[in-house]
């Protein structure tokens, strides 16, 4: 349903997308964001195709977890990227309320699962314009089902299985929507020459604008940041 990545890989070229193996009418039953209930997301997997000069396509299988809005580090878009981030569904649930990682170097993933939530598009957002590909934060909206509210979410790339560093709460619950957006200060845009493009595009549905950093540990504490409650 939704692309990753494509890049050139020699003479090949190769796409990274989120693939559900079903009819779009069965999809539109199951994803209802005007409903209260948390969208649900038929099974999928997160798949690689390798195009070859010759015409032949060849199909991997990244990951057989059920995610969607696949994400990655925008600095490397076109070219090889060697992680992938997206919200995927755990092991007991019918949603999705996991944040997923799949290392293509070694082929594991990591998860951090929010348990009775619903988690949407995660995005990268590099330590420095010179960080690695992995240093950096994920930012993502979570809707707490426990509390009917929503929180923004910030984990660390590198650990996602230590939990939050950071959570800013709102007093309310924001609808259903699917896609986010960063946009960090110095690049908002004020009505002058091209938008700049964000991690998604909007639709249909309400998206995540960050335009300030939220505070997030740098002293190696463990401790989370709760904010707004």
């Amino acid at each position: 349903m939704h692309l990753t990545n494509a890049y050139d890989d020699g003479e090949d070229v190769v796409v990274e997308l989120v693939r559900f193996d079903c009819e779009w009418d069965q999809f539109r039953s199951q994803v209802r964001v005007n409903q209260p209930q948390a969208p649900q997301f038929p099974p999928s997997r997160l798949m690689q195709y390798r195009i070859t000069t010759a015409g032949t396509v060849i199909e991997r299988e990244l990951t057989s977890t059920t995610g969607e809005f696949p994400q990655y580090d925008w600095r490397r878009g076109t070219r090889r990227h060697n992680y992938s981030y997206l919200a995927a569904q755990g092991p007991t649930s019918t949603g999705l309320n996991q944040i997923l990682e799949v290392d293509h170097r070694t082929g594991t993933t990591t998860a951090y699962d929010f348990g009775l939530a619903s988690v949407g598009e995660p995005l990268f957002v590099p330590r420095s314009p010179d960080a690695a590909e992995d240093d950096g934060w994920l930012l993502f909206l979570n809707h707490d089902l426990t509390e009917n509210l929503s929180q923004l979410v910030i984990l660390d790339a590198r650990d996602l299985e230590h939990g939050p560093l950071a959570t800013a709460w709102l007093n309310h619950r924001v609808p259903w929507g699917f896609h986010g957006t960063f946009n960090p200060p110095h690049r908002q845009h004020h009505g002058t020459g091209p938008r700049t493009r964000g991690p998604s595009d909007q639709l249909g549905s309400s998206t995540l604008t960050a335009t300030t950093a939220v505070p997030v540990p740098t002293d190696g504490s463990s401790a989370p940041a709760r904010f707004g409650r």
